[in-house]
């Protein structure tokens, strides 16, 4: 049977206290993580639109290009590999932690999420925003479970 965790979280009278600072400090943690995501993710494509310019005015820089659009493809996909949380758009990865049913390394998820996005972003990759954005806020509160890390009162 699979631990609920919502369930466990708000059984005790003793912890609401905890709870809410806990998820105000994740909260502004994880709202830092995301913007700086998105920040990072615009700046890629800036990049990407910058190559794309050059590449239209170079030409003959079009081989190397696809070289280095292959290279970083592989680059993503080692990162990728490292982490299987980290792949695809995150939201069934977390509904899997908050259920029970995975168990993975919140530091690690969170690091290949954040470097594999940004390194899609850069080669013009259409990433979405809001699947890595709330499995990158999720791998930010999983860090605080209750277990881990536990404020008297």
């Amino acid at each position: 049977m699979a631990k609920n965790n919502y369930k466990a979280a708000f059984n005790t009278e003793a912890y609401k206290a905890a709870i809410l600072v806990k998820s105000l400090i994740i909260g502004v943690i994880a709202g830092f993580a995301v913007a700086f995501f998105r920040f990072t993710l615009i700046h890629g494509a800036k990049v990407c639109f910058a190559v794309n310019d050059y590449a239209r005015a170079h030409l003959h820089m079009l081989p190397l290009l696809l070289i280095a659009l292959g290279a970083l493809g592989a680059l993503v996909g080692w990162v990728v590999s490292l982490n299987s949380m980290a792949s695809g758009s995150g939201i069934p990865q977390v509904m899997g932690i908050v259920t029970g049913y995975f168990k993975g390394g919140w530091l690690s998820t969170l690091l290949t999420k954040f470097i594999g996005g940004a390194l899609t972003s850069f080669g013009g990759l259409s990433v979405g925003r809001e699947g890595p954005s709330i499995q990158i806020g999720a791998a930010i509160a999983e860090g605080f479970r209750r277990e881990d890390f536990v404020f008297e009162y």
